[in-house]
């Protein structure tokens, strides 16, 4: 994450508390944040998600690339300081390191998401009724829905 970092050295730098919102889920995305130091809730639809705290990691790049609202609201856990990025889409294309650094993280958390469904579907076939059929719908729309949206 330190390639990050480096590539956001003169934008400007926000401070929260805790409890502040960075993004709110559901609203226009403004900026992208790229996390200096402390701790960030990722929340979506009321449920809280995890807490991220290592320096360099991205906030809003999910809006940014897609160009659409924020799909989570994240507030700070602790005091944060983090880079704002305007213009998220401009920025990353400019900066073909960080647009890769950010691809590779986005690939990740596909790649976990799909285990995770995968894994899910193993445990739980055979066990009768077709409760966890939805799987099968879930990672078909992972792996086929994104392709149609992008244009691949």
């Amino acid at each position: 994450m330190e390639a990050i970092l480096d590539e956001c050295h003169g934008l400007p730098v926000e401070a929260f508390q805790p409890r502040d919102r960075l993004v709110a889920e559901s609203e226009p995305a403004e900026a992208m944040y790229v996390l200096i130091e402390g701790a960030v809730e990722v929340v979506r639809g009321g449920m809280a998600l995890l807490t991220v705290s290592a320096p360099g990691s991205l906030i809003g790049e999910m809006s940014a690339l897609l160009g659409r609202p924020y799909s989570a609201t994240v507030r700070a856990a602790t005091d944060v300081t983090v880079y704002r990025v305007e213009e998220p889409g401009r920025f990353l294309a400019e900066r073909p390191v960080l647009l890769l650094r950010t691809a590779q993280l986005l690939a990740q958390r596909l790649d976990s998401a799909t285990a995770y469904l995968a894994d899910l579907k193993t445990q739980h076939e055979g066990r009768g009724g077709d409760q966890f059929g939805v799987i099968d719908d879930v990672l078909g729309a992972l792996l086929t829905q994104a392709d149609r949206r992008i244009g691949g």
